[in-house]
């Protein structure tokens, strides 16, 4: 963790995100409310909408989220229940965002 102490960590971070092709986020704060986001990984997400990429942010509870996120397009939101679904969900969006491939 000494990256994180140094100051090197979050650059890193955000320069993976804008050389990405697209990027998909699970905001579920484990052990929190379906209403709840992980704050870190919703900067992540920010990073990633201001360098445009197609994106998704998966959700345990979309409309919940959709209360809170309120600058997040409903089309831009997955719901994603449970774990058994995750896989699925991300094999989909890949092949969405690159188009088929």
């Amino acid at each position: 963790m000494a990256g994180i102490r140094h100051g090197s960590f979050w650059p890193r971070i955000e320069g993976l995100i804008r050389v990405s092709e697209f990027a998909i986020f699970d905001l579920t704060l484990p052990g929190g409310s379906d209403a709840e986001v992980n704050w870190n990984v919703l900067m992540e997400l920010g990073v990633a909408r201001g360098a445009r990429l197609p994106l998704r942010a998966l959700v345990r509870n979309r409309q919940a989220i959709l209360k809170r996120l309120t600058n997040m397009a409903d089309a831009q939101i997955e719901e994603c229940a449970d774990i058994k679904q995750l896989g699925a969900l991300v094999k989909e969006l890949i092949v969405a965002f690159q188009g088929g491939r």
